[in-house]
C-alpha cells in the first residue's frame, strides 16, 4: 500500500509541475502576442492543474469526504476541458484576418 501512496504522490507533483509549466508557457505566449485563443488555453490548463491540487488537498485540508473531493476535481477538469476547446475554436475579429 505505501508504494501505491508514493506512486500517486509522485504522479501529483509531475502533473502539478507539469501543468503549471504549460500554464505559464500559454499565458507568456498571450502575452507575447495578444491571442485571446492562447488567453483561454492558459485559463483552461489552469483550471485542470487547480481541480488536480483541489482534489488532492481538499480532504484533508478542509475534512470533506473523499469521493467529494473527486468529484470537485471531475467538475474543474471538465471545465478545464470546455475551456480548452473553446480556445481551440475561438475566432479572430473580422479586422484581424489577413
Amino acid at each position: 500500500m505505501v508504494a501505491t501512496d508514493t506512486l500517486t504522490v509522485i504522479a501529483k507533483v509531475v502533473v502539478l509541475t507539469l501543468g503549471v509549466v504549460i500554464s505559464l508557457l500559454a499565458y507568456r505566449a498571450f502575452h507575447r502576442t495578444g491571442s485571446d485563443a492562447l488567453r483561454w488555453m492558459a485559463i483552461g490548463f489552469a483550471i485542470i492543474t487547480a481541480g488536480m491540487l483541489f482534489g488532492g488537498l481538499v480532504d484533508p485540508l478542509l475534512g470533506i469526504s473523499p469521493s467529494q473531493g473527486i468529484r470537485i476535481q471531475n467538475v474543474l477538469t471538465a471545465l478545464g476541458f470546455i475551456v480548452l476547446v473553446y480556445s481551440i475554436y475561438a475566432r479572430l475579429p473580422a479586422s484581424a484576418n489577413p
